[in-house]
């Protein structure tokens, strides 16, 4: 599944995967300045990062959608 979010112009995307070769959970952050990948053993682990990302995203005025940009 993925997130996009949008903020003065900039972009970024947040995808959630499960990686079967390895048995995990991920997130893949996407960002202006480079990407970051998180790994977690179990889906309620990457679930609660998930939830605790978008709230420090909402914090700092990204918005979600496609564009970025609320209707």
């Amino acid at each position: 599944m993925i997130w996009f979010f949008g903020r003065d112009g900039e972009s970024l995307h947040v995808e959630m995967r499960y990686e079967r070769a390895v048995r995990e959970f991920s997130l893949l952050i996407g960002e202006p300045h480079g990407d970051r990948h998180e790994r977690f053993s179990d889906l309620a682990s990457c679930r609660g990062r998930l939830v605790e990302l978008e709230n420090q995203l909402a914090t700092n005025r990204w918005i979600r959608g496609p564009s970025g940009v609320s209707a």
